[in-house]
């Protein structure tokens, strides 16, 4: 049932119009203190997961559709 609620209150929260990393924060803090979970093993886990070349190539990917609308805009 955790998981649900933690779901909703992600939903709910983003509904009402709070950042998405906030969101994400109040739902977490949620599972952490309903499951009695260390928030550090959170931060570990996250930070494990944000050295992945996946992760990374979407930034450069929309830079590089920056770069060349920009290029393109320039053009004309």
């Amino acid at each position: 049932m955790t998981p649900v609620i933690a779901l909703l209150i992600l939903i709910i929260t983003m509904a009402i119009g709070v950042p998405i990393p906030f969101a994400f924060i109040l739902s977490s803090a949620y599972i952490c203190m309903v499951g009695n979970y260390n928030p550090l093993m959170l931060f570990s886990y996250g930070f494990q997961n944000q050295n992945s070349i996946i992760l990374l190539t979407i930034p450069l990917f929309i830079l590089a559709g920056a770069i060349i609308d920009k290029e393109e805009s320039e053009k004309n």
